[in-house]
């Protein structure tokens, strides 16, 4: 499982989301909800709704929207206010989190994905095939490595040497933040013969990386509404959206990042 590259704080700063006043909520099947300035929200997102009076029904629950950019502080929300109590004052709609947590682990995976490696620290156990002819050293999958819990060969244990130049010749195992070194012992060959538990990734997420995850969940998050549409035909004239997976400068970012070798 990928940990996040980013947190809900830096989404929401990066978005400029808060939550913004209402001015108004009808009584009908679909209501329309007017608020005090430009929401700037996509069409179909979730929102929900706190410290509204006279219409109380409403504060807690979570609507999805629809909106029509000809109006931009109004839109309708799929919830029948028709017996509710008439809209009093007060009131505020903000995004609801679950959906920006949801995109935050989206968004993560991919950039693992894309990266070929787990970029936040994480624990991983992990199998790999030794081809003997001496192998010394093993290269893990993820990186920078910063703990080694186990490493086994063919079922037996490695212990890891202890610290310090004058264990250098000692029998056991060491590490930098790419690979495992063994002295006294060879990576023997093998199907899967070697088991390893390690920790490997950024404990502080590197600030591009950060930037480039929260880009790309504002990317999808704005444009939400344009999945699956390549152009869209507008009056006299057509519009062409970007429909890669990512935009190209999160690209970028990522191929810095790109597991090189195996």
């Amino acid at each position: 499982m990928s940990m996040a590259l980013c947190s809900l704080y830096d989404v929401k700063e990066w978005l400029k989301i808060g939550s913004i006043a209402i001015s108004d909520i009808t009584n009908a099947s679909a209501a329309v909800v007017t608020t005090a300035k430009n929401h700037n929200f996509p069409n179909g997102l979730k929102v929900i709704f706190s410290d509204v009076k006279g219409m109380t029904e409403l504060n807690g629950q979570i609507a999805q929207i629809t909106v029509d950019n000809n109006y931009p502080t109004k839109f309708t929300i799929d919830i029948d206010t028709t017996d509710y109590g008439t809209y009093a004052g007060w009131g505020f709609v903000s995004i609801d989190d679950n959906l920006l947590n949801r995109l935050i682990e989206a968004c993560s995976a991919d950039i693992d994905n894309e990266a070929s490696r787990t970029l936040a620290s994480t624990t991983h156990e992990d199998f790999y095939s030794g081809y003997g002819n001496g192998q010394m050293t093993l290269v893990l999958r993820n990186y920078p490595i910063t703990a080694v819990e186990y490493l086994y060969i063919n079922d037996q244990k490695v212990e890891p040497k202890p610290a310090g130049f004058e264990n250098f010749f000692t029998q056991g195992f060491s590490f930098d933040n790419y690979k495992i070194a063994l002295t006294g012992h060879i990576f023997a060959r093998g199907n899967n013969n070697i088991a390893v538990k390690y920790t490997a990734g950024y404990v502080v997420i590197p600030e591009d990386l950060r930037n480039a995850c929260v880009e790309l969940i504002s990317y999808r998050y704005r444009f939400k509404e344009r999945i699956g549409i390549k152009s869209k035909s507008l009056a006299t004239e057509s519009v062409s959206y970007d429909t890669s997976h990512m935009p190209e400068q999160v690209m970028r970012v990522v191929e810095r990042y790109k597991r090189r070798f195996p």
